[in-house]
């Protein structure tokens, strides 16, 4: 977690056009001119520290949070946010967070758990069964990284979905997250393999990537509108017993 001293920090850093990490300055609001003033911000949002496209993005997301309803992956959910978040954090630094703890894990092996959840979607029933999978066993591959980051995603409100497609010609899955009204990519697994080949590496090379970064081309969907529209938020069936009963009464 990053800790901050005043106005002097050391901090992570990133180029407006790329998501390479380096050791930097801190970037200040103008506005911030006093310390007192820092203190008596609630919101870490409205404290700009970095200055870059990301931090700007997440940061003004509207955020709508929301459970699976499966008590086992919630509370596995729960579990991993408590214990790397933290209040103070602002939205960027949260999911910066969880994307690293994805990324450094969990190892490389499918796994699927199913829930004793029947979702209305077969597109939740799929993403919460690789979500408990790769939570429950500590392995999966590209299509239980992704569903965990959205179902984490999710948890902490940000409009997120798993797509399935190719990457670089082979099958693949990743995430979106709907920022500002367009699409931008989250791909920890991929990342996942580039820190495995980078001595341990933090990498964050397909984290918020919109179409102007390099790596773009190689994400091609089968049907990115089809797997947005196919998530129905988490819904489970209506029980019979608590259907409404329409009653017809005699005059």
């Amino acid at each position: 977690m990053l800790v901050f001293v005043a106005f002097s920090a050391i901090v992570i850093q990133a180029r407006s056009n790329s998501t390479e990490v380096a050791t930097g300055t801190v970037t200040h609001a103008a506005s911030l001119e006093q310390e007192a003033v820092v203190e008596k911000i609630t919101n870490p949002n409205d404290v700009v520290k970095y200055g870059i496209r990301e931090e700007a993005l997440l940061n003004a997301a509207e955020l709508n949070p929301m459970v699976t309803h499966d008590k086992e992956l919630d509370e596995q959910v729960s579990d991993i946010l408590d214990s790397i978040l933290d209040e103070s954090m602002s939205n960027y630094e949260k999911v910066l967070a969880v994307y690293k703890y994805m990324e450094t894990n969990f190892s490389y092996y499918g796994s699927f758990v199913p829930s004793d959840m029947n979702y209305v979607s077969d597109y939740d029933n799929r993403n919460v069964g690789r979500a408990k999978g790769i939570l429950t066993t500590g392995h999966g591959t590209c299509t239980e990284y992704s569903a965990a980051f959205m179902v984490m995603m999710r948890a902490l409100g940000f409009e997120c979905y798993t797509v399935q497609g190719y990457y670089s010609g082979g099958p693949h899955t990743w995430a979106v997250m709907i920022l500002d009204g367009d699409s931008y990519i989250f791909d920890p697994q991929i990342d996942f393999r580039q820190w495995q080949g980078h001595d341990g590496k933090i990498c964050l090379s397909r984290f918020c990537m919109d179409p102007s970064f390099k790596y773009y081309d190689c994400y091609h969907a089968i049907d990115e509108e089809r797997d947005i529209n196919s998530f129905a938020n988490f819904n489970l069936p209506v029980a019979k017993s608590e259907e409404a009963v329409t009653v017809t009464v005699s005059e």
